[in-house]
């Protein structure tokens, strides 16, 4: 008998394929100011939520947050306008836990505007969740563990029974210092994800099992 009460996903780079996205906004809108950030660069803000981007943006490059949001929404409504993908293991996984009737939550660092925007333009997340919680929804982003209690209070689940995908090592270390388990799903360019508790290349609904055991 399953003892899975409930799963937390990651969205951006987990869900959904938004993370190279984000990384080709960001270096087009720096480009057209006439900066060059370097990929060690864009590695670094892997999954930062905008709090320390933005800071980060404006000492590294004297770049505005109203700069480069006006820079980069064309890149992004070209993204929208064109269709979000989504990756096959994390959708199937979450279609099985909806229909098995299992609690699932969304956890991401992006803010409240980008997490609704995603759920609205791909279908089979739009009703997928009991809750969502984002990087407005919180004082303290990942890696704090702030975002994954909000998350687990709002579905009602036992941090120790209720398990965390995630595809970063900051995310990683929100959920476990949670009390989550981990599932680490490696996807992107190469990141040190050994501190979860289990680390797949692809997500099945035998590896959020397997994780509790």
């Amino acid at each position: 008998m399953s003892t899975l009460t409930g799963v937390v996903f990651d969205l951006d780079g987990t869900l959904v394929d938004t993370e190279s996205v984000s990384h080709e906004v960001l270096v087009q809108s720096l480009e057209t100011l006439g900066h060059t950030i370097t990929d060690d660069e864009l590695h670094s803000l892997r999954g930062m939520a905008w709090s320390y981007t933005g800071p980060w943006l404006h000492e590294r490059f004297g770049v505005t947050t109203q700069q480069y949001r006006e820079l980069s929404r064309h890149g992004w409504d070209a993204a929208f306008a064109a269709g979000i993908g989504t990756f096959a293991d994390t959708s199937d996984v979450l279609a099985g836990l909806v229909d098995e009737g299992v609690p699932v939550a969304v956890c991401t660092s992006s803010g409240r505007g980008h997490l609704d925007r995603v759920l609205a333009a791909v279908p089979a997340l739009s009703d997928a969740f009991t809750a969502s919680v984002s990087a407005t929804d919180v004082t303290n982003h990942k890696p704090d563990p702030e975002p994954y209690r909000l998350a687990v209070s709002l579905l009602g689940t036992p941090p120790a029974r209720t398990v965390a995908i995630e595809d970063t090592a900051i995310g990683v270390a929100a959920a476990k210092g949670a009390g989550l388990r981990v599932v680490a799903r490696r996807s992107g360019p190469p990141v040190d994800l050994s501190a979860a508790h289990l680390e797949v290349a692809e997500v099945t609904r035998d590896a959020l099992e397997r994780v509790l055991a």
